[in-house]
């Protein structure tokens, strides 16, 4: 399945068996911090790779899956083209109380939130005349200058594997 394996344990620690893995996953899990000792699903272990019609017929369902979970962590791969400088503007567009300033500012959709709008978010923000007319403009919003490499580093962001999965949006 992948060219790195690793190791399943039991309850009380002890080896199951192993498991072939591909990079993005084993990248991922030192990352992964959990809080309590619930199990971790992942659609890159759950459904075998090497199967493309086990691929076909699991792969419709997926918006089902992660549409039903309580939680969700989504891994966009290791740090990389200064992508770092994405996540703090990242974080004021997820916060509530920017949502209205955003609606206003950038008639973005309700959906706002939806990875989906992310990427409609950051080209109303170069678009919009009204926002980059002046330094004082962006300021204002909490957003960095045009030229700044967040904006470079937001692009590479969304180009990164995961937004161009089948279930992704």
């Amino acid at each position: 399945m992948g060219p790195h394996r690793i190791n399943i344990l039991n309850e009380d620690r002890s080896i199951a068996g192993s498991i072939g893995i591909q990079w993005n996953l084993f990248n991922a899990l030192p990352y992964i911090k959990v809080a309590s000792a619930k199990p971790i699903w992942t659609d890159a272990v759950r459904i075998n790779q090497a199967d493309n019609d086990e691929k076909a017929r699991v792969v419709p369902m997926m918006g089902d899956y992660y549409g039903n979970a309580a939680e969700i962590l989504i891994w966009l791969g290791v740090t990389k083209e200064r992508s770092d400088l994405v996540m703090d503007p990242l974080a004021w567009l997820c916060d509530p109380s920017q949502r209205e300033v955003l609606q206003h500012r950038l008639c973005v959709v309700n959906e706002w939130l939806a990875p989906s709008h992310l990427y409609a978010i950051h080209n109303a923000i170069i678009q919009d005349e009204r926002v980059h007319d002046t330094a004082k403009d962006m300021e204002r919003l909490g957003l960095p200058v045009l030229n700044h490499p967040m904006w470079t580093a937001l692009t590479a962001l969304y180009r990164r594997d995961w937004f161009f999965r089948v279930w992704t949006f």
